[in-house]
């Protein structure tokens, strides 16, 4: 029994692809970078290796490659080999406005910009503080350093101290070119794309890709050399890797960006195939492709880019007996198909009109590659600074037809299921139409659930405080509503966090939004949050707005203006729902609390005590006085905060007098945040999906 187990086996993996193997042998390795149990990642390179081992006169070859990769990984990738080297060695990669990265063999380093100007492919020695980079921040935010580990780079070089060597690389003097050359040129030829307002403008409906150089552009340049210039040069085909290796070079030195190393490789396959007679099957081809660009740089397997490919090869095919106009447009609405939930899983957001304008900015985009590759030419910056000029009023003006919807984060198994559901039914016929017909009816259902399923979660009332440090960012949400309270963070906090939790969470609209007091850590996420949504009714403590009132939700807030102390005019706004009471103070001092209490409209509000307290100013000593507990009485209770080397938020005292009084407190402490709902009185932990 056990024998023939084993011989079924042997008879499995020798009938397969050996490429395929090392792909996915490739793909296992660089996925254990984000293991750290070093036991398991011993686990499963032995494993990998083992079954290389099994039938080795004709695997040897891929063994040995698959051993020099992950020798390769793990001495620049896994670990940081460079250290026990100590060379003072680094070559300049990349220069940006704010930074720039070094390397040194396959590991990157973070240099913030100081008084050192520096260009890409100079040669430098330093000294300077090591910093590890470690990922930092809420799990809904942009983080930087997660940007930068996905980059390889594992330290920061803090006040570094830079000589700058007399050795040049080729890259030096071919980005020397690009401070001397045309916008058009810098952003299609040099691809700086950084602080172009044409790849802004893209951007602004998912279309930044289209300005990379990749397979479109250079499939484009590689039929005009085939059947143009040298359609009648015989030989051209045995020749033809002579320009497909200076694009190889040309690669090289914009960094191996990925985009053009695919098309690279494709050609390079493509010209094998044609001089040696044969063809590579589908798959074989998708695994000479990743392979080699993973042995280049592990880490692409982390870009969007291994995703597309993935999918592309499973979805995109030939159609037989079709015209190829006709195979085009076909694969065409395939790939919208497939690529828009993948927008929206990683966006958070729909781009209805994306599709058209790509239809629309493709001759365009072609047009601008082609011309900014006659630079060179004495003159040609003043057309093609004019062609730059017509690019970006034609993308701005497409920005003003944009049309977004935000859907925010759901479930990988949606994701999955959609593309399941898909290639069954374009892929499949079905002897039955009801079995069709309910898989349609399922993938229609799968479809909705993507786009609406975070409306759903907005209907009952709750409150959700966000971790931004010392500072207050509180949402209300009831009946698809979404009502801001506070929009700030504390120093050391993303600015972006609330609009990015707003997106992420699929908020579609804000309904209202109330600013406490004039402190910064109060209101400064605001403007950002303004660049997404529309904030119609914006309410600081100056307005006066007394009530706010919508179906049976009822907002009252009480005012005092004039204070010395800025705190005390914070605006306490109390929330009256389904027959709770939530109370939001600000940084109200216990002064001002002593004088709400002898308020009479707010005694008669939190008679028998209130369900929610915001603890006012951090949990400070200076707030939450014992009598003001008293008379609200809160059953739960929230602090946006936590202690730094100035600010000791939440106070001990401030915990003792919730804690005499029985609230159950939340502290975000730097690193959590929660979500209290109201009609259960439950409060769970905001937390990403397991998916």
């Amino acid at each position: 029994m056990q024998s023939s187990i084993v011989k079924r086996f042997l008879s499995w993996f020798t009938n397969k692809n050996y490429f395929t193997i090392t792909f996915i042998a490739f793909i296992c390795i660089a996925l254990s970078r984000e293991v750290e149990n070093i036991y398991l990642c011993s686990a499963i390179y032995l494993i990998i290796l083992i079954i290389f081992t099994i039938e080795i006169k004709r695997s040897y070859p891929f063994l040995i490659f698959v051993s020099l990769f992950l020798i390769w990984f793990l001495l620049f990738y896994k670990f940081d080999i460079n250290k026990f080297f100590n060379l003072n060695f680094y070559k300049v990669v990349e220069v940006n406005s704010n930074y720039f990265l070094i390397r040194q063999f396959g590991s990157l380093y973070y240099v913030p910009v100081g008084e050192f100007k520096l260009s890409v492919g100079e040669v430098v020695s330093l000294v300077g503080e090591f910093e590890k980079v470690s990922i930092k921040g809420n799990f809904w935010e942009f983080d930087f350093n997660s940007y930068l580990l996905n980059k390889n780079v594992k330290y920061k070089i803090i006040d570094a101290v830079i000589e700058i060597k007399n050795i040049k690389s080729l890259q030096y003097f071919f980005f020397k070119i690009v401070n001397s050359t045309n916008n058009l040129t810098k952003l299609m030829f040099f691809q700086q794309k950084t602080n172009s307002l044409i790849y802004k403008n893209l951007n602004s409906y998912s279309l930044g890709y289209l300005i990379n150089l990749s397979g479109m552009n250079v499939y484009l340049l590689s039929g005009i050399l085939n059947k143009k210039v040298f359609a009648k040069w015989k030989n051209y085909k045995k020749y033809r890797i002579i320009p497909i290796t200076f694009l190889f070079y040309y690669c090289y030195l914009l960094n191996f960006k990925l985009f053009l190393l695919k098309s690279c490789i494709l050609l390079i396959i493509g010209w094998v195939e044609q001089n040696k007679k044969f063809k590579f099957s589908k798959i074989t081809k998708l695994s000479i492709l990743w392979i080699a660009c993973l042995f280049i740089n592990p880490l692409f397997i982390f870009n969007i880019g291994f995703i597309f490919s993935v999918i592309a090869f499973i979805f995109l095919k030939k159609y037989k007996n079709k015209k190829p106009a006709t195979n085009v447009i076909y694969n065409f609405l395939i790939v919208n198909a497939v690529f828009t939930p993948v927008q929206i899983f990683y966006n958070y957001k729909i781009y209805w009109f994306s599709s058209l304008f790509e239809v629309l900015l493709i001759p365009l985009v072609t047009f601008s590659f082609i011309t900014s590759l006659f630079f060179f030419i004495p003159f040609s910056s003043y057309i093609l600074n004019l062609i730059y000029k017509l690019f970006y009023f034609y993308s701005k003006g497409l920005t003003y037809l944009n049309l977004t919807t935000i859907c925010g984060s759901f479930n990988f198994i949606y994701l999955i299921s959609y593309f399941v559901l898909f290639k069954l039914i374009t892929s499949f016929s079905f002897d039955k139409t009801k079995i069709k017909k309910l898989i349609i009816f399922i993938f229609t259902l799968n479809c909705f659930w993507i786009l609406q399923s975070n409306q759903f979660t907005k209907i009952s009332p709750s409150v959700t405080m966000l971790n931004v440090g010392n500072g207050n960012s509180f949402l209300f949400q009831y009946k698809g509503k979404t009502i801001l309270f506070d929009a700030g963070r504390g120093n050391g906090f993303s600015k972006s966090s609330l609009e990015q939790y707003l997106v992420y969470s699929g908020v579609r609209k804000i309904e209202a939004v109330f600013i406490s007091h004039n402190h910064q850590d109060h209101f400064d996420q605001l403007g950002n949050v303004a660049n997404t949504y529309k904030l119609k009714n914006v309410f600081y403590n100056y307005h006066l707005k007394e009530t706010f009132n919508y179906k049976d939700l009822n907002i009252t807030n009480f005012i005092e203006l004039g204070n010395s102390d800025e705190n005390d005019n914070s605006q306490v706004s109390l929330i009256e729902v389904k027959n709770k009471k939530i109370l939001f103070t600000g940084d109200t001092t216990k002064l001002r609390e002593y004088r709400l209490i002898k308020d009479e409209l707010f005694l008669n509000k939190v008679k028998g005590g209130v369900d929610f307290l915001q603890v006012g100013h951090h949990g400070s000593k200076t707030s939450t006085s014992e009598v003001f507990m008293k008379v609200i009485q809160p059953k739960t209770c929230f602090i946006s905060g936590h202690k730094s080397n100035t600010l000791d938020f939440p106070s001990k005292e401030t915990l003792d007098t919730l804690n005499k009084y029985k609230c159950k407190t939340y502290v975000t402490n730097g690193d959590s945040s929660y979500k209290y709902k109201v009609n259960s009185e439950k409060t769970i932990k905001i937390q990403k999906n397991s998916f």
